[in-house]
Parts: structure tokens; C-alpha cells; sequence
């Protein structure tokens, strides 16, 4: 990790906690700091502390970099006022609207004008799902209908950019990593009004929005990347919200999940570089030097969503996933992947009725085509089971020497976190 890599994580929170910050300690290639800085997604946050203090920044890139962070910052608060009044309108029409991350997140930024924000995602409850599509559609959104496959419907405004309308937050697979508790059911329960730049917004309990943000997370770093946006997201989130989350429930479900480490590791980074204390957050965070310094250099290459080197994090996690299906484990582990194949095969063949109705909507009108669903499937993925064996073969997953460094580092970082993920696929 080199030192514009620090000193933009030192500009990051200058930005977001409101600080002046101080003069770097050495030599600034800036044009490197500020490319980093559009890739992590805290371009505009970073223009910010700029502006507040005498760094030394080359005045051409400050001007440059501070015109760039007006242009966001007018969009956001534009965007903000209309978004705000839409969702008061929704709401006096009888719409249960949550705004998941987004506004939740900004909120803790000293100026949240200045974040980054590409979509709004939005919340809603299952059996409003078409009236709320039917109502971004009469205010002006172009809005495409949720594949049933997916979990989301996606809409473009010309004003208010995109959105994403959701009716759960995470998968039934990842839910049954977690015994006793389903965030996609208890969204809705104990919702907060939130104010938010002269308006107000509904958004979940503390608890459910840090582990919604947490399992986010992971799920882009295990399949994509992660930036520095999304670490301060978080952090700022666990900081500020710490006194209304249950850290206990916290704790135990990241133990559960064994995702624990990991998150250690995500606050050790923010201890660290960030300038934040231990006491700031609901898990202890690692103080193992070279796990913080691996997972920031992933950070650091992948960019924002991995889009630096999107085709090595693909391999690395097929590679690491083929290996953990082949080898040998533990009885703990074996336990645990027994346990969640009987569900999987359980879920699979013979989803619940709620489950096929968001799917396929046309069971919610044509009741008698469940048996036809259940007996289909049953045929389908019993052929699928038998077979699976031969879709993931070796020949599709490339040799460990073929892989890039950056791929076999990513693998070497997946294997120190322990990270076994949908366990249940294997």
C-alpha cells in the first residue's frame, strides 16, 4: 500500500467527519490520489476536505476536483428534495416504503450532499410490490418488471436518477445461515422516521440496517470487490447507531454466519487508518497486521465493485469454491454443509407458496398451477442433482498456476477469513 493510498483514506474521513485536514507527510503523486479517489467512489467527499484545507494540492486539479464536487453535491440535494417529497406522497397513499442504505448511510456524513450515490434502494412489503411499481410509473419512472430470478424491479427518473424497488433483502439461502432470524421478516418491524435534509424518510431499526449493510458487504466482497465508499459506510453507520443496535444479536449472528472475522478485520482497517476507536463498534476489532494490511490491498487494486479486476475476482471465487467442494473437512464443517443440503434440496424442490407467487405472479391468480410448479420441479432439479457432479468440473475452474497473482492473492485472503458462503450450493 503506497502513501497516496493512505493519505486518501486520511482525505476520506476528513471529508465525511467534517475535518481540516493536515498537510501530507510526503511527497503527493496527487493525479494518482484523485484517480484512486473516483475509483473507490469518495471522489466528491475527498474534493471536500480539499476545499477545507491547505494540502497542496496542485490548484488546477483542486479547481477541477471542486467544481466536479458541486455538480454532485447540487444533484444529490436536487435529488434529495424530490425523492423526500415523493416518499410523503407514497406514504399518504398508503405505501410502506423503507429506504435501505442510500440516505440511511448518508445521513451520518458530515456533508451528505457530497456521497456519492448512484441508485436509491427502496424497500417495500411483498403484497404492495405492484402498487408501489404502478405509482413510481404514474410520478415518471421508466420501470422495468422484477425477472423472477431476482428480488428487484429497477426504475429510471430523469430527474431523480434510478431506483431499485425490492421486496427482500437477502436470500432464503443466506437467511438459513441464521438460526432463528430472517432479516427479509422483520424489515418492517420497529421502522424509524428518519429527518433527512427538511423532509423525512421511514428506514429499519438499527440493528437489521447494520447487518443488511454488513451482509452487502460481504456479498461484493466475495463475489466482486469492495470500496472505500462502502467501508465508511458502514463504519459511520456502526459508529453513529452504536447505542440502538443490539450488539449481543450482532455478535452472535456474525458468529453463526462465521462471517465474524471478516468484519473484524473490516473495523480493524477503520481503527487503524480510519481514526476511529474500538469502542465505536459492535465486534472487537483484529489487530492481526497482515490480515488488515491483505484485505485493504484488496481494496486497494479491486476498486469500486471490483471493477479493476472484475475477471480475476470471478476466478478466484470459482476457484475457491470448486477447492472447498472437493476437499476434505472437518466434522463441524461437515455438519454444517450436510445440514444445509437437506434444507437446500428441502427449499429447492418444494419452495413455499409465498416463495413461487413472487416468482411467478400468476400463481396468485391460477392457485391450481401450484401442484403443476411443486411436480415440475421435482423432475427438473432431480436431473439437475444428478448431474451437477459434471457442470462443475475442473475443466471450467482454471489450475491454481493459471490464475493471475491478483486471483491466487484473493484466494489466499478467502482461505485466512475462512469464509465458507453458501455453503448449501456445495
Amino acid at each position: 500500500m503506497n502513501y497516496e493510498w493512505e493519505y486518501l483514506i486520511y482525505l476520506t474521513r476528513c471529508g465525511a467527519c467534517g475535518e481540516v485536514p493536515a498537510p501530507p507527510a510526503r511527497e503527493i503523486d496527487w493525479r494518482s490520489l484523485l484517480r484512486l479517489a473516483y475509483e473507490q467512489e469518495v471522489s466528491a467527499t475527498v474534493a471536500k476536505a480539499l476545499k477545507q484545507g491547505a494540502t497542496g494540492c496542485p490548484d488546477v486539479l483542486l479547481q477541477a476536483q471542486v467544481s466536479q464536487m458541486r455538480g454532485v453535491a447540487v444533484q444529490n440535494v436536487r435529488r434529495a428534495e424530490g425523492w423526500l417529497s415523493l416518499l410523503k406522497t407514497a406514504a399518504q397513499q398508503g405505501l410502506d416504503i423503507l429506504v435501505i442504505k442510500g440516505y440511511d448511510v448518508a445521513r451520518f456524513y458530515h456533508n451528505p450532499e457530497c456521497r456519492v450515490a448512484n441508485d436509491l434502494d427502496l424497500l417495500v412489503r411483498e403484497q404492495q410490490e405492484q402498487e408501489t411499481f404502478r405509482f413510481l410509473q404514474a410520478h415518471g419512472f421508466e420501470m422495468e418488471e422484477r425477472k423472477p430470478d431476482s428480488n428487484h424491479a429497477v426504475g429510471e427518473h430523469p430527474l431523480l436518477g434510478m431506483a431499485e424497488l425490492h421486496i427482500s433483502l437477502i436470500s432464503e439461502r443466506f437467511c438459513r445461515l441464521f438460526a432463528g432470524w430472517n432479516l427479509n421478516e422483520s424489515a418492517f418491524e420497529n421502522v424509524q422516521q428518519i429527518a433527512f435534509s427538511g423532509g423525512s424518510f421511514q428506514a429499519m431499526e438499527a440493528t437489521n440496517s447494520l447487518l443488511f449493510l454488513t451482509f452487502h458487504l460481504i456479498k461484493h466482497f466475495l463475489y466482486n470487490g469492495i470500496s472505500l465508499k462502502m467501508l465508511w459506510d458502514i463504519a459511520l453507520f456502526a459508529e453513529n447507531a452504536l447505542q440502538n443496535i443490539d450488539t449481543a444479536r450482532y455478535r452472535q449472528l456474525l458468529q453463526n454466519s462465521r462471517y465474524d472475522y471478516f468484519m473484524r478485520n473490516v473495523f480493524g482497517i477503520m481503527v487503524r487508518y480510519g481514526g476511529f476507536q474500538k469502542e465505536d463498534f459492535p465486534l472487537e476489532p483484529a489487530e492481526n497486521t497482515a490480515d488488515i494490511e491483505a484485505l485493504l490491498q484488496n481494496v486497494f487494486e479491486s476498486g469500486a465493485m471490483g471493477k479493476n479486476m472484475a475477471a480475476d475476482e470471478q476466478s478466484a471465487w470459482m476457484f475457491y469454491y470448486y477447492d472447498f467442494a472437493q476437499s476434505k473437512h472437518s466434522r463441524e464443517d461437515l455438519a454444517l454443509i450436510n445440514a444445509a443440503k437437506r434444507e437446500d434440496v428441502r427449499s429447492g424442490v418444494f419452495p413455499s407458496v409465498a416463495v413461487l407467487s413472487r416468482r411467478y405472479p400468476v400463481l396468485l391468480r391460477r392457485k391450481w398451477l401450484y401442484p403443476f410448479c411443486w411436480l415440475h420441479r421435482l423432475v427438473t432439479r432431480g436431473f439437475a442433482f444428478v448431474f451437477s457432479r459434471k457442470r462443475l468440473s475442473r475443466r471450467k475452474v482454471k489450475e491454481k498456476e493459471e490464475l493471475s497473482p491478483q486471483a491466487q492473492e484473493k484466494i489466499r485472503l478467502l482461505q485466512r477469513f475462512h469464509i465458507v458462503e453458501n455453503i448449501n450450493k456445495v
